[in-house]
């Protein structure tokens, strides 16, 4: 399913909901988002299920309703990205649930096919990390990287280090630990450094 795409005047609408939760103010941005519920349904349910998982100053973490927020956002709009990697997340890390790495993959998987760079990171650690698969991890991991993420990047040179190339992965790492560094002192929530 191809990624819905918005008009720029549906990207400023956004930043206006939003805005809110930028100053602190979660439910200023929950009460914006509830009134947005009727033109885009889907997008507003997925936003509020963000909300809900990671909770605020004013909301408390509750992922049961944010598990029923991206389902209901996925049921009206089967493409949105956002929704597929926030039911992976809660899924692979077992927020309100059992943790099931095989459903948060195939998650992963779905979203992968648009190129994401946070669904191709995600498989490069689970196939590094809970399937010891070091051949497929290095090839999302790369993939990852090609996207611009540096966090895949390090991830690449400490498989090359894994793998027995010591003096090259280190060499590697370092340039990419300074490249990390470099983009977090810019803008730490820079989405190149976003790892799920």
């Amino acid at each position: 399913m191809e990624p819905k795409t918005y008009s720029e005047q549906d990207q400023l609408e956004w930043e206006r909901v939003l805005a809110p939760s930028l100053h602190g103010d979660a439910a200023g941005t929950m009460f914006r988002l509830r009134k947005h519920l009727r033109k885009h349904y889907a997008v507003s349910m997925m936003a509020i299920g963000r909300l809900l998982e990671v909770g605020g100053k004013n909301i408390p973490q509750d992922y049961l309703r944010a598990k029923k927020c991206y389902e209901k956002a996925l049921a009206r709009e089967p493409g949105l990205i956002e929704a597929m990697l926030g039911l992976a997340r809660l899924h692979y890390f077992g927020r309100g649930m059992e943790r099931d790495v095989g459903t948060a993959k195939q998650f992963y998987e779905r979203v992968e096919k648009s190129g994401d760079p946070i669904a191709l990171y995600m498989l490069g650690h689970i196939s590094w990390n809970d399937e010891r698969n070091l051949v497929d991890a290095r090839e999302y991991f790369a993939r990852c990287a090609a996207t611009g993420h540096v966090g895949a990047t390090m991830r690449l040179a400490e498989l090359r280090i894994r793998c027995g190339q010591r003096i090259s992965g280190g060499m590697k790492w370092l340039w990419a630990l300074a490249r990390v560094l470099f983009v977090s002192i810019r803008n730490a929530h820079d989405e190149r450094l976003r790892m799920c």
